[in-house]
């Protein structure tokens, strides 16, 4: 396709419904439905746009703006967000950097010590629906939350997931007696995995530049050994 776009200057009319392969090959895209065009701009934002037909699910979002606050009496959820490998906020990401999830919380006072301490968590879910996994903090990286503002990091590392879109759900639990939400905010964030066929197809993809199917897609280490003539 960039032989034909870049060095013979003609257009390529890329049609797919596979989200990854349309941010790794295309520089413009177009959402159509029966005929009429939807939307136009980049692969991001129209794919944003199919996934959630304007029920925004962006990179950033502020809680403190709007008119009903998320959480209880324990604690609120303040803001989240996802940077890329540049501290940037970004919503497509090159699948060879790691993509930080962050989540700014308030609790507002103080419990009885318990068991279990509050533990914040995220859970990631594919575009159709998949639950992918679900991270918490181990007991030992927890701290006994005293009233005040706190900031839950994650990291996902680079070479992990498939190139795809994934929508972040945030929550605020304790499991003191059985699991407690303080709260839980479904799909509150949204990223796209972008895969640079034309950097990646020698370096990972070893000349192959077809769909790889599942999820996850990790760099594992391998070995390979002369055992025998």
């Amino acid at each position: 396709m960039e032989d034909v776009s870049v060095n013979e200057g003609r257009t390529v009319l890329f049609v797919s419904h596979n989200m990854g392969m349309i941010t790794s090959l295309c520089s413009k895209a177009l959402l159509l439905e029966s005929g009429g065009l939807i939307k136009i701009g980049t692969p991001s934002e129209v794919i944003l746009e199919y996934y959630t037909r304007g029920h925004s699910s962006p990179g950033y979002v502020d809680f403190t703006k709007m008119s009903k606050r998320i959480g209880d009496d324990y604690a609120q959820l303040l803001e989240c967000y996802i940077n890329n490998s540049h501290g940037e906020i970004a919503t497509d990401i090159d699948i060879r950097e790691p993509i930080t999830i962050s989540m700014r919380y308030r609790i507002l006072k103080p419990r009885p010590v318990q068991l279990f301490q509050t533990y914040p968590l995220f859970n990631l879910v594919s575009v159709s629906g998949e639950a992918v996994f679900s991270s918490m903090p181990p007991n030992n990286r927890l701290v006994q939350l005293e009233p005040g503002e706190y900031l839950a990091t994650c990291s996902i590392p680079g070479d992990f997931l498939n190139d795809s879109t994934y929508f972040v759900s945030l929550g605020l639990a304790n499991c003191d007696k059985g699991v407690r939400p303080h709260f839980y905010e479904e799909n509150a964030l949204n990223f796209h995995v972008k895969d640079p066929i034309e950097e990646t197809i020698y370096e990972t993809r070893n000349g192959y530049a077809g769909v790889f199917s599942g999820l996850m897609r990790p760099k594992l280490d391998w070995k390979i050994e002369k055992v025998g003539l």
